[in-house]
């Protein structure tokens, strides 16, 4: 198979957010006795005679501290065991100098594990302490080893085409020799206790790569933005007839070089979960006859690019699943499939990507919607007016759906012409949607969002007393939160609207007041000193916000400069914003008294009541130190669980 490795030298565009840079659940290390792999400890340390729970508890103060995990390694050889069940639990082959001594080193491993004529008996490895790798080359470091084919890919190159492949069969083959090969060898000789792979290269897979891949211990499997060079048929004898795998992201697509066929089935006899990412503009395939996937509770088709055909839908529909999120978009090939799909009666979380599509479209999906009333978690995006307020939520609130725990429901922003050639962009939700939502009564959780499908901007001000008034019925509530959200400037900032609130972040004397509250959350060489902001009027240190008033003279700080601050002034802005959600928390939280935890501009609060006689006090704590610009927190509480 011809490979091109100059792909691997092109970064991706400053706005992609690759996957695997999204972070991943913290690995916890084994336990010392998994790692030695059965040989005894034969130190005298106190340190390792420790109980168990003291000595994980220990290390896990230190395990970000590479000086001190060093300094263990140097005590013994079972503490330098110790050490490295937190120093290599995961690891990531990324093409640079460091990864290749540690593959050269797990080579020379799994050649002494295979090696019987060796006297490994006393042998401690590091292979044993994995238990996730990534493979993903980075472009700087594969462009520094291969940088003859680098430098004659620039413009000014004066070579022939010739002389051009040359250096890409050689770039290949060196790519084969040194670092997929190998890297295939020490997955399957050197790393016993391997649970998860995360593969992001993205040079074509091929046989070899299934064939070791699929006999691994894994129960995590994830590709992104991989490729596909030949047809395949994932079936005995090249993949066993059990696969332990829990979980299997599938984010691959044909080779892009189109030297290849795409094709093949796929066995997925032993899979709990199946992702299937975006693959091109056909639907996914998989082959003639219905597949059996017994063991498959967890299917994610939220990335792909259109519904599966009708072989594939109906074998993952006959599967025993248990969450469900549907394709973000391509119904229209498959209408006739979702109409026929009966209620799924183990389903326990549905999840509908974007309901922006042809009213006669998203009829089919509304309908299927409606035909689940024993899930505990729905979320529906991007939803018209017409059938969230008509038809979503009336029947939520019937009574029928009385297992429904978790609601995330986003409302579609409305375009409205003021004036010739002015759009404004509102969302507004209805008061007879608020009360359908009030009426169900056994949410513990709820999202209320705005979308414009066009974009990320936000134009819905939530009315937080109002929403307090109208969903106080919802006792059992323990999480809420609100996507999408903006907010009025505390001041009349000049040029402010709704889109800018986020954006232009105006410092005003009300938001420099704001900032001064729970300084306490703050550190102590940020401490904030009262002060006026040219032309605003505070008559004391603790005056309340009504109190301040601004002067015709007011002047307006932006956060891109400091107005003779000693903080920055994008720092006060935070502040103040934060503050003014906390306060927002505090009454949700009296209103709602099981309420633990409230996402609100952006930012994670976990709300507190204070112990003691009489009526409750709460506290609110932000539990990031960033807002959340992206909503990323909702996904896995909302939506389909972040792992698997």
């Amino acid at each position: 198979m011809q490979h091109d490795v100059s792909r691997l030298m092109i970064s991706r565009w400053p706005g992609w957010k690759d996957e695997n840079e999204v972070q991943e659940a913290t690995k916890l290390p084994l336990l010392l006795s998994r790692v030695m792999e059965g040989l005894p400890i034969t130190s005298q340390s106190p340190f390792l005679a420790l109980p168990l729970e003291v000595l994980v508890q220990i290390m896990a103060l230190i395990a970000d501290d590479r000086d001190a995990l060093s300094t263990l390694a140097l005590l013994n050889s079972d503490c330098r065991q110790l050490a490295r069940s937190f120093q290599f639990v995961d690891v990531c082959f990324d093409y640079g100098p460091l990864s290749t001594k540690l593959l050269e080193r797990l080579l020379d491993e799994a050649q002494a594990r295979a090696d019987a004529a060796s006297d490994n008996a006393n042998t401690l490895f590091i292979g044993s302490c994995i238990r996730r790798v990534t493979v993903n080359p980075k472009p700087q470091h594969v462009a520094a080893t291969h940088k003859d084919l680098w430098d004659a890919r620039g413009s000014g190159s004066v070579r022939s085409r010739q002389q051009m492949n040359d250096l890409r069969n050689n770039a290949g083959d060196d790519y084969l020799k040194n670092y997929r090969r190998p890297i295939l060898t020490v997955l399957a000789q050197a790393m016993p206790n391997l649970d998860s792979l995360l593969w992001h290269d993205g040079m074509c897979l091929d046989i070899e790569v299934f064939k070791t891949l699929t006999r691994l211990p894994l129960q995590n499997l994830k590709f992104s933005g991989a490729y596909i060079g030949v047809p395949l048929s994932l079936e005995p004898p090249v993949v066993p007839q059990h696969v332990p795998l829990r979980s299997l992201s599938l984010g691959a697509s044909p080779c892009i070089d189109g030297t290849h066929i795409r094709g093949g089935t796929s066995s997925g006899s032993g899979n709990q979960s199946l992702t299937i990412k975006d693959s091109g503009p056909k639907a996914e395939f998989l082959g003639h006859e219905n597949m059996v996937f017994p063991h498959l509770r967890y299917l994610d088709l939220a990335s792909a690019s259109s519904y599966p055909d009708a072989v594939a839908w109906s074998s993952f529909m006959a599967a025993p699943l248990k969450h469900l999120s549907l394709p973000l978009d391509g119904i229209s090939s498959s209408q006739q499939f979702l109409s026929d799909c009966p209620t799924l009666e183990g389903l326990e979380t549905l999840v509908v990507p974007s309901l922006y599509i042809e009213a006669h479209l998203a009829k089919l999906v509304v309908d299927f919607i409606l035909k689940q009333s024993q899930v505990s978690k729905l979320s529906v995006q991007n939803g018209t007016p017409y059938f969230l307020d008509r038809h979503i939520l009336p029947a939520l609130a019937s009574g029928k759906w009385s297992n429904l725990t978790s609601l995330s429901i986003s409302w579609l922003a409305r375009r409205i012409t003021t004036e010739p050639g002015t759009n404004v962009v509102y969302t507004q939700i209805p008061s007879q949607s608020l009360a359908a939502i009030n009426r169900i009564k056994s949410l513990e959780q709820l999202c209320l969002g705005a979308d414009d499908a066009a974009s990320r901007r936000h134009h819905w001000i939530p009315y937080h007393k109002d929403l307090r008034l109208r969903l106080q019925g919802l006792k059992n509530l323990r999480r809420l939160a609100f996507s999408g959200d903006t907010y009025k400037n505390p001041d009349k900032a000049p040029f402010s609207d709704l889109e800018s609130y986020y954006r232009d972040r105006w410092l005003t004397q009300r938001v420099y007041d704001d900032a001064m509250e729970r300084q306490h959350l703050d550190p102590a060489e940020y401490f904030l000193r009262p002060r006026l902001i040219h032309g605003a009027h505070a008559t004391s240190f603790g005056d309340a916000i009504g109190n301040i008033t601004i002067g015709e003279d007011a002047e307006f700080g932006s956060v891109n400069g400091n107005t003779d601050n000693s903080i920055p002034n994008d720092m006060i802005w935070e502040r103040s914003h934060r503050n003014r959600m906390l306060r927002e928390a505090e009454k949700y939280a009296s209103v709602f008294r099981k309420l633990n935890w409230i996402f609100c501009g952006q930012l994670p609060i976990s709300v507190k009541a204070t112990e003691g006689s009489g009526e409750p006090v709460f506290e609110a704590t932000p539990l990031s130190k960033r807002r959340d610009r992206f909503s990323s927190t909702l996904t896995p509480i909302f939506e389909m669980r972040g792992d698997a």
